[in-house]
């Protein structure tokens, strides 16, 4: 009578409580990293306004990306990202153009992202000061703004 007791208990339990598992395969010697894009940043800045260059620390580690300041935002929203980011003229952008006055915004470390529209910034001269490197990184960037966070980490290329 106790052992069916028991049984039963043990299968009311097993079936009424939640399992939460992942699943995770890894090359050997690599690194995992979860982006979580729910997670605010604590600092964030331009490492090279020359270079366009910008960073946002996490509390589970830093990320690194590169900005670029174009003529159109291709009617994206804060977070809409692209394929492959070109100028009104079809030129491809690789990075710290400098030709009009959207900001975009691209991850280069710990993994690599597509272009992520951030905002409309202050023109061409915003940018040449670090202005679109900053607000890539920043309070208006990866440091607070989740749906910019959601577009970063939600296009990081395979």
């Amino acid at each position: 009578m106790k052992k069916s007791l028991y049984f039963a208990c043990f299968c009311i339990f097993a079936f009424f409580t939640p399992i939460f598992a992942t699943t995770m395969c890894a090359i050997n010697d690599s690194v995992a990293v979860i982006l979580d894009p729910t997670i605010n940043g604590t600092a964030g800045d331009t490492l090279d306004s020359t270079l366009g260059t910008w960073y946002t620390t996490f509390p589970y580690g830093t990320i690194y990306g590169i900005s670029s300041c174009v003529d159109t935002n291709w009617g994206k929203q804060q977070g809409g990202y692209v394929d492959t980011l070109t100028d009104i003229n079809g030129n491809r952008i690789y990075g710290n153009e400098q030709i009009g006055g959207y900001c975009w915004c691209k991850l280069t470390h710990p993994v690599i992202s597509r272009w992520v529209f951030n905002r409309a910034a202050g023109g061409v001269t915003y940018c040449r000061s670090g202005g679109c490197a900053a607000t890539c990184a920043n309070t208006y960037g990866a440091q607070t703004k989740e749906t910019f966070r959601v577009g970063l980490f939600g296009s990081v290329q395979q």
